[in-house]
């Protein structure tokens, strides 16, 4: 739960920065990067068509670069035309195989809810996220959703806004 705490506070912070500041005085000293990180970020994935592209680029990067983190920042469920007949599944079997194996558990591949993925946010729909969620082979950060419960036909979730005062 820590790790997950400290991932999701560090999220924001690691996508707003390109390059990790490291300076020669850091050399002079004997500090030396443990190991380099690449970063890919991808959004709003409505076509199964280019997520080929996404896993050929990514294999290529862990061979070359080293370590990927590989984070989406939602909007993928339901926009789609497939959706409409899959429900999402589609996207999510295609998304487990990012890492090149579509059984095994991506400990580098983190996605956060977007607003499509709640576009069928009646209660009647609840079930159908928690399926895409539980097929997921990768983390899901949700901390803007408060999920609630309701009556039958309502919203069943709604954003929430969290802004730390210091």
């Amino acid at each position: 739960m820590k790790r997950l705490l400290l991932t999701c506070l560090l999220l924001p912070w690691l996508t707003a920065c390109s390059v990790l500041p490291w300076s020669s005085e850091d050399a002079d000293e004997g500090v030396t990067p443990e190991k380099p990180l690449t970063i890919l970020v991808i959004n709003d994935v409505y076509r199964l068509d280019n997520l080929p592209y996404v896993r050929h680029l990514r294999a290529s990067l862990e061979q070359s670069e080293g370590e990927v983190l590989m984070l989406h920042a939602g909007d993928f469920l339901f926009p789609s035309l497939l959706s409409q007949r899959y429900d999402g599944e589609q996207m999510v079997d295609v998304l487990n195989y990012l890492d090149g194996d579509g059984a095994a558990f991506d400990e580098h591949m983190f996605i956060t809810f977007g607003n499509h993925e709640f576009e069928k946010g009646k209660l009647k729909h609840a079930q159908l996220l928690q399926s895409r969620i539980a097929e997921s082979q990768f983390a899901w950060l949700g901390t803007n959703v408060e999920f609630k419960s309701i009556e039958p036909g309502d919203r069943w979730c709604k954003p929430i806004i969290y802004c730390p005062v210091s």
